[in-house]
């Protein structure tokens, strides 16, 4: 996906983990039920997961 993208993005899965890394103008919506999730240079987002560890590395 390139780092230009400006539209919503809505990600889903019931297993396996999601990396999203420099999307800054991207309005984040993740949910996993079991899986890690991984976002970086994120400044809009929801971020959900059951089983599974949140990671978000964010530079100023």
């Amino acid at each position: 996906m390139p780092k230009e993208y400006i539209e919503k993005l809505q990600v889903n899965t019931s297993s396996g983990d999601i990396e999203v890394l420099d999307l800054e103008n991207v309005d984040l919506q993740i949910e996993s039920t079991s899986g890690n999730i991984t976002c970086g240079n994120m400044h809009n987002g929801y971020l959900k997961t059951t089983s599974g560890n949140i990671v978000a590395m964010i530079e100023e």
